[in-house]
């Protein structure tokens, strides 16, 4: 995924996690496009037992919006949203916690995701949901 410069004004914190980058005004997105690193695969699964229950899966914790989300969207009358499956790369905050900043707002380690990722995820565990 992208980074859309959702980290605007966390010039310090970029600086702090990622040490010899230099920031200055609209250059965040740039320069922490330039340390990211590589995209990973990401995996989704659906899995549906009888007509009443689903569950789809995810390699991360999401913040409880999007599980919440995809739970009212499902066409099941239950559904799991099962998180950290076929990998463990991390939060994924709202992009509303993108620019609160505080808990977890950076992806991993390693790389960052785009202010939408959630609502990427969201909406193609949905899709696969409705696809059972």
């Amino acid at each position: 995924m992208d980074f859309d410069g959702g980290l605007s004004g966390r010039a310090d914190e970029a600086v702090h996690r990622f040490p010899g980058t230099k920031v200055s005004g609209g250059a965040l997105a740039a320069e922490l496009s330039e340390v990211a690193g590589p995209s990973y695969p990401y995996f989704f699964t659906g899995i549906r037992i009888g007509n009443d229950f689903a569950m789809v899966t995810n390699p991360d914790e999401l913040f409880c919006e999007f599980g919440l989300g995809i739970k009212k969207q499902s066409p099941f009358k239950y559904t799991m949203v099962v998180e950290q499956t076929n990998g463990a790369y991390g939060y994924v905050p709202t992009a509303q916690a993108f620019n609160d900043g505080g808990y977890e707002t950076w992806f991993g380690e390693h790389s960052q995701l785009t202010t939408r990722a959630g609502d990427i995820i969201e909406k193609e565990s949905v899709g696969i949901l409705n696809d059972l």
